[in-house]
């Protein structure tokens, strides 16, 4: 057999066997909040990021798919 699909895979291992949480929370405007997982815990504190769609960020040669 072949791995068609390497980075979920060893996420998805890793994670049943990891004793760590990447977690982060997302404040709205109207102060609430949603917690979720994340994989970037090194943002600056106390500075606004735009939440956007994927598809609204994607590359130029990338399909709605891929985003």
């Amino acid at each position: 057999g072949s791995v068609v699909n390497i980075a979920p895979w060893v996420f998805t291992i890793a994670a049943s066997t990891l004793d760590r949480d990447f977690s982060s929370t997302i404040t709205f405007d109207n102060n609430q909040q949603v917690t979720g997982a994340s994989l970037f815990v090194n943002l600056p504190p106390n500075q606004a990021f735009s939440l956007i769609l994927a598809t609204d960020g994607k590359l130029a040669n990338a399909t709605n798919r891929d985003a």
